[in-house]
């Protein structure tokens, strides 16, 4: 077999494939329908294997090349320091999830010139996930929100680079973290060392945006009339017309991607910097600055006002370390070392 038969095999067919774009977005050949990769004329030169963040990623190789040593928590991976920080921005607050600490950040790193665009994750009107290259902060106002479905975001990096961008942030998932961190890290020359900031978004799991969909339609709501989506307390939460309608998560199981039941890494413990609202008070999201470089980003996005910070309590980072354990200790574990 070629290598994309064997990753049809091994990752496709047998439900593992988290669609998060990689192999598509690093391999010409490669394209997706009904939320699969499809490949046509293939040359067999194994980039999607090799990119794919659920056949292989090597948590001990990524950990040193990261972050330069491996990890002393095991939950929560490697990191440098915990806190719970805000945009400073009104306007950001009031439309992003969670104080838009990521929305700041990103604000800040383009108006510094620190970077040249933004792969972030956008949506049509009836919440169908789309890949958006972001170059100003009106691009990131206009896709703000948690959409808790899956996105082709790789697919956004292979946009960024088309367009000639050469310094890009990412934001995603830690599936897709994996993908470009396999991508920077294989060997090939693909271009995925342009993507210069990596940042990562806790997620027990997303949802299959169609089954979502019926299950809002029993409890009388219309995906394209929701505002906002949010989790919290072991619900799913959907703002209709100023109205909050809710859904317990445990009647949420079977609108849960397959792929998710895979996926063992809550934190995204292998961006620059991770965050989640668990841990931190209502408003405010929880930073995880993992390396070298997150720190140094958060610590200007800080100096130039951009966002607020505040220590998190140990009582905090133990919800999220509980979190990650149980995610970990629920989850069939694919090929890591």
């Amino acid at each position: 077999m070629n290598p994309f038969e064997e990753l049809e095999v091994d990752i496709i067919l047998s439900g593992k494939c988290c669609y998060c774009g990689a192999c598509g977005a690093f391999c010409k050949y490669i394209h997706y329908e009904n939320e699969r990769p499809v490949a046509e004329n293939c040359e067999h030169c194994g980039v999607c294997y090799d990119v794919c963040p659920v056949n292989y990623f090597s948590e001990s190789k990524a950990e040193i090349e990261i972050f330069g040593e491996k990890r002393k928590d095991d939950a929560i991976g490697y990191y440098r320091e915990i806190l719970a920080g805000r945009a400073t921005d009104e306007n950001i607050r009031s439309k992003a999830q969670d104080g838009g600490a990521v929305t700041a950040i990103l604000t800040y790193l383009l108006e510094s010139g620190a970077i040249d665009s933004a792969v972030v994750t956008g949506r049509d009107e009836s919440w169908n996930p789309k890949p958006i290259v972001a170059i100003s902060k009106e691009d990131l106002l206009a896709s703000t929100g948690s959409k808790y479905t899956q996105c082709l975001v790789l697919l956004g990096v292979k946009d960024a680079i088309k367009m000639g961008k050469k310094s890009i942030a990412l934001v995603g998932l830690p599936c897709h973290v994996k993908a470009i961190r396999n991508a920077q890290m294989s060997g090939h020359s693909l271009g995925a060392e342009k993507v210069s900031v990596v940042l990562g978004l806790f997620c027990m799991e997303t949802f299959s945006r169609d089954l979502l969909k019926h299950k809002l339609e029993e409890i009388g709501v219309k995906i394209e009339d929701v505002e906002k989506f949010d989790i919290k307390k072991g619900k799913l939460m959907a703002w209709v017309k100023g109205e909050v309608k809710t859904i317990p998560l445990k009647e949420l199981k079977d609108a849960v991607r397959t792929s998710c039941k895979f996926c063992n890494d809550f934190t995204a413990e292998f961006a620059d910097i991770s965050f989640g609202s668990v841990g931190s008070d209502d408003g405010w999201s929880t930073i995880i600055i993992r390396s070298d470089r997150g720190e140094k980003i958060v610590k200007g996005a800080v100096d130039q006002g951009y966002l607020e910070v505040q220590p998190i309590t140990e009582k905090g980072i133990e919800a999220i370390r509980k979190l990650a354990s149980r995610k970990k200790s629920c989850k069939v574990v694919y090929t890591q070392i």
